[in-house]
Order: C-alpha cells, then structure tokens, then sequence
C-alpha cells in the first residue's frame, strides 16, 4: 500500500532515508500467499494486535460518502457478519496486543514495523477472517472500557465500516487474492499526466487584463475534449438556492409531469423530506408515468434510508439500487431530476431534511445549490440517466428555451478522469476570477498546481469551504484545513463556513464559465463515485451563482494568515490521511 501518496505540502510522515519502501511493499505482496492453514490458528490470537489501532484511531465512523447523517462506509463485502466470540483473550494474545503498540507508536518513522502491520492485515483480509477478529477486538475494547458500551449492532456496523475502509484499500493497491497484480495508480503520476494534457494546448493560460479563454473557440474545443462532452446551445439556466427553492421546483415538476420522471440520486431519507417526494414519486406512477429512481446500492440497504424505497417498490416505482460487482467499493453519487424530457434539476441536494430544511424547527438546514436546466442539453441529461441504468435513451430534443451554452458531465471512477480534466482545464484558462464553493476542499496535486499557477499570474482566486466546527463529518475536518495555508500563502481568499454544514459544490470562472453538480474537491469523487456536473458557459448564471456566493462568503470566517488554521495531529488525523487518503 503506497503511503501518503495525496502530494500535499506536508510530508513530515512519509518514508525518509530508509531506501526499502519497495522491499516493504514486496514483502506486504508476498504475503497474500499464505495459505489458511498457516493464518487461522492465530487468527484471533491476532486480534488483539489489532485492537488498539482499532480504538485508537477512532473509526466510530467512516470516511462514508460525503452526504447527510451517513455514519457507515459500504455495507457491503464478502462475509456476512459473524458472532462476537465470548473466548477470552489469554495472556499471549495480550503480548501481541503490546506488540501492535509497538508498531503504532514505530509507523511513522519506521517502514518495517510498518510494513509488518500491513502485511498481518492483508493476511487476515486474504483469510476472510478480518471482520470477526475486528468484532472480537471491538467486543473486547467496550469490556475494558475504552469504547463505551455499544449494543451488538453497532458493533457489527462498527467493524463493517472499518473493515470495508481497509479491504477498499487494499483491492485498490493489488493486495488482496482477487485483485492480486493490479497496479495503483498514485496522485503524483495522475497529476503529471493530467497536466501534461492541460498544457498541449494552442491556447496558453492568460494573464489579467488579457481576454478570458472562454472566448477562445479553440479552447472550448480542448474543454469539450477534456470533459467527454459538448457544449449545447440554447438552454435556460436558473439556479436553485439551498433546500426551500429547489424543493419548491422538484415538486412543482413532479405534480405536473405527464410522461415521465426519472430521478438519480445518493439517497433518500427515512424523514419528512423522503417521504413527501416517495408519496409523490408513487402517486405519479399510479397516474400511469414512468417513474424510476436510482439510488447508491450500498447506501439504499442502510437503516435510515431503506423504508422510502421500500415504499416505492411495494407500489410499483422501478427503483435501481446501484453498484458495480466488479467494483463493490464505487459508488453512485449524481444528483438529477429530469421530467418529461424537458426539464431537469441538478447539484447537490438529496431527498432529506437536511437539504429541504423540512422537519423539526432546530434540526440543521444544510447550505446547498442546484440548478434549474431547460433546452436541448436535457437531452444530454437523459443519455447520462440511461448509462447509468444501462437502457436507452428516447431520442427527443427540447426547443429552445434560452442563451446558455451547457454541457451534461459524467465521471465514472477508474474508467475517465472527465471531471478532474475540466476543473483543470478551466482553472487554468481563468485570467481574471476564480471562485470555488465547496464542501471538501480536499486538495490533490493536480487541482493544487493548476490553482497556485493562476494565482501566481495574478489571477483572483475565492476559496469557500467547511469549518471543522461546520462539517458533517469528522474524519475530513483536518485533510480540509491541511489543504488550505499553501493557497493563503499564494494569495488566495479563503473563507471558512460559520453555523450549519456546506453541502454546495459550484465554480465561476471570469464571470463567464459554472460548474456545479455532485463533485466534491476531494479524493473520494475521483476515485470511488459516479459523479455527475452541468458546466454552464453563460454570464447571467455566472452572475447568479456569484451574488450567492458573495453572500456565503459574508457570513464566514476569512481565513488572512495561515497561522490561523490549527490542524490537529494526532493519531486520529494521521491514520486517515496516511492510510484511507483516497476514501476522504
């Protein structure tokens, strides 16, 4: 398993002078080959070499999709969940627990006790034996009290989550039976390729004061390349601001549909928001629409979010619970509401309160963006919808509706970077503004460099991202705050959000060029979701989405030196950057 490959600035905890990190990784290989005989005498006396990393680092919740009250990574894997052994640990399974503390506390300066960790947890994953002997662990650490008491439940939930985070990892690097030899691809390599393609351009990066790329027809003809989509003529674009106004205009389209709805999301909620739009979505189908909604598989068979679609099945909905056999891990993460073939809704939001700011009067009213869509790139939108159901699209173009030039993009982990390939693209060909509203500003090298290029033309560049009191979730609070005084330094403004979570995901380029969709700016959209973004050229929606921006961006924390920012580090910000980089 490659360490710390994300390329940020920090690299306190990355291998030095040693000169056997590939020894290491062959040794790790190696030892997928150890047969079950040799692994399963000391499968549980193993567990306690486990326990401490699995308490210590805090993984009471997963670096899971980037959405809502999420606690739980993929609930899927190769086991079902097995019993919590009630065989006490005797004294030499104690010594091995002593042993693991060892190797935490060597880690991060020693590649061979790091190595040797690595290697006993591949070998119990190859085993299958990895999720008991962690449900043992977790079994044994709320009896000794350093986990509080946790009802079986959440123990087996616990140990998915944990289990699933390390078997993620594994497959990813070749090092487990079935994805033994497949080669990992590190950040370092994908951003030398990416900007090798961004520079190969007739169209070199412009200074301020020098015409916007976006005039250039010759660069939106590398942008179209870069993203896998042409720019459609003549569409209206209306942006939706937070939970209320998109609400408002997904129920106005779903009551007065009469052909068809066809619905993409990451979830629905079990709260007043899902069941609303379920008894909406089931009352359109029993008035003889096609109704179909497309959830994350892995996320639609989770407490909390299977009886709205549960509902919808029982009464006749084609409801798709997504996911990729080949690739248990991937995820589906898009966001689009189409109706009739005319009309379609995309950006952030799911169906839950949190984004319609429904339900009880204190609960927590998330800051979120989509966008209204009408003309012929809805078209577009429907391709996109059936590739993802594997059907066929109906071919109908809508008229006319306005100016906006908008392309429809699709990413697909681990088979197109087109996303990625935009963001870059369009940063670089910025001579004036760039502003970037986004929920996990979690840098990666590529994005990193084509930012701090701009700002060292002299190009504005607008950063508005989550707090570490306002996220959602924990575990990115530091990877978000460690990616940012590298941009303070450069000149960037960065703005950090006050009160309730960030949810929005939009850019605005030179007044000219937006984007905005399901993308987050960290490394789990590239590597592991099924992302989709509308990139909009239009200086009315360019106009819009900046007023709203300028709004969040007043109500924040302005972030002017970087000793402001305080990342914490510790064993539970080392251990998810260091290990789990690319599912943050």
């Amino acid at each position: 398993m490659k360490i710390n490959n994300s390329g940020q600035k920090d690299r306190t905890y990355q291998f030095k002078g040693k000169g056997n990190e590939d020894k290491n990784r062959t040794e790790i290989k190696d030892s997928l080959v150890l047969s079950r005989e040799n692994t399963e005498e000391s499968l549980y006396r193993a567990g306690d070499k486990i326990k401490n990393l699995f308490v210590k680092t805090g993984f009471s919740k997963g670096p899971a999709q980037r959405d809502g009250d999420c606690e739980t990574l993929q609930e899927i894997g190769r086991n079902e969940p097995l019993p919590v052994p009630e065989t006490a640990y005797t004294g030499a399974e104690a010594q091995m627990a002593a042993q693991l503390e060892a190797y935490l506390e060597k880690i991060l300066i020693d590649p061979q006790a790091e190595a040797e960790m690595i290697k006993m947890i591949a070998s119990l994953n190859a085993a299958g034996k990895l999720r008991p002997v962690l449900q043992a662990v977790a079994a044994t650490a709320v009896e000794s009290g350093s986990l509080p008491p946790i009802p079986e439940k959440k123990i087996i939930e616990m140990v998915n989550q944990f289990a699933d985070m390390i078997d993620a990892e594994l497959s990813s690097h070749g090092m487990t039976p079935e994805t033994h030899g497949k080669v990992y691809k590190d950040w370092e390599t994908m951003a030398k390729e990416h900007l090798s393609m961004m520079r190969n351009s007739k169209v070199p990066p412009r200074k301020p004061g020098e015409p916007s790329c976006f005039t250039d027809s010759d660069f939106l003809k590398e942008l179209e390349t870069l993203q896998g989509a042409s720019f459609q003529d003549g569409n209206s674009i209306t942006p939706l601001i937070d939970g209320p106004a998109s609400f408002s205009e997904r129920n106005r389209l779903i009551d007065s549909a009469t052909k068809s709805i066809h619905m993409m999301t990451w979830a629905f909620y079990d709260d007043e928001t899902g069941w609303e739009t379920a008894k909406k979505l089931v009352a359109r189908h029993h008035d003889g629409l096609d109704v179909q909604v497309v959830v994350d598989g892995q996320v639609g068979s989770r407490e909390h979010h299977s009886e709205t679609l549960k509902y919808m099945e029982e009464n006749g909905v084609k409801v798709i619970k997504w996911r990729n056999p080949e690739e248990p891990y991937q995820g589906q993460h898009r966001k689009l509401l189409i109706v009739d073939g005319e009309s379609a809704i995309a950006g952030g939001l799911n169906p839950g309160n949190f984004y319609s700011h429904m339900g009880p009067s204190d609960g927590a009213k998330w800051r979120d963006t989509d966008v209204l869509l009408t003309g012929p790139a809805v078209a577009d939108c429907e391709k996109l919808f059936s590739s993802v159901t594997g059907t066929e699209a109906e071919p109908h173009i809508p008229a006319v509706t306005g100016s906006a030039r908008v392309a429809s993009v699709n990413h697909v982990p681990g088979v197109d970077a087109n996303i990625m390939l935009a963001t870059m693209k369009a940063i670089q060909g910025a001579s004036g503004l760039i502003d970037i509203e986004n929920a996990y500003f979690i840098q990666t090298p590529g994005i990193k460099q084509v930012l701090l290029d701009a700002l060292a033309r002299g190009v504005d560049v607008r950063i508005f991202t989550n707090s570490a009191e306002s996220v959602d979730e924990q575990i990115v609070s530091a990877p978000i705050l460690r990616s940012l005084p590298e941009f303070v330094e450069a000149g960037a403004e960065v703005y950090l959000k006050k009160g309730d979570t960030l949810h929005s995901k939009f850019m605005v380029i030179d007044g000219m060029y937006s984007s905005i969709g399901s993308y987050n700016l960290h490394p789990r959209s590239e590597r592991y979701e099924g992302e989709m973004t509308l990139n909009i050229l239009d200086t009315e929606t360019a106009s819009n989405l900046t007023e709203a921006f300028e709004k969040d961006i007043a109500q924040a924390i302005r972030v002017t030196t970087s000793e402001q920012i305080k990342v914490p580090d510790n064993i539970m910000t080392i251990i998810p950057a260091r290990y789990f980089f690319d599912q943050l």
